[in-house]
């Protein structure tokens, strides 16, 4: 049995021994990865470029592909696809 739920927020995930909650992006996930790269250069002081100017970012069937727009945000580029660690996960009941 495959279980999604919809939650607002990284912060709302609670899990311990007995319980186990995974989450996946909302269909407007690539924008929400956008704003999380700018809010994160924000808070760096940086206003320009925004991400928009920095990658390209795709959803493909399971996960996010951040593609550097380029060469010098390669690096960071491949660092950002471990997002994809962060929103999908499956779950699945055995007991």
């Amino acid at each position: 049995m495959k279980l999604s739920i919809t939650i607002q927020s990284v912060s709302d995930i609670i899990t311990n021994s007995s319980s186990e909650a995974f989450i996946r992006t909302p269909y407007d996930g690539v924008e929400t990865i956008y704003d999380m790269i700018d809010s994160i250069l924000k808070s760096f002081g940086v206003e320009a470029p925004k991400s928009t100017d920095m990658f390209e970012i795709t959803k493909l069937d399971d996960c996010y592909k951040i593609k550097p727009l380029h060469p010098e945000y390669s690096e960071v580029a491949e660092t950002l696809e471990m997002i994809n660690d962060l929103f999908y996960a499956e779950g699945f009941y055995n007991g």
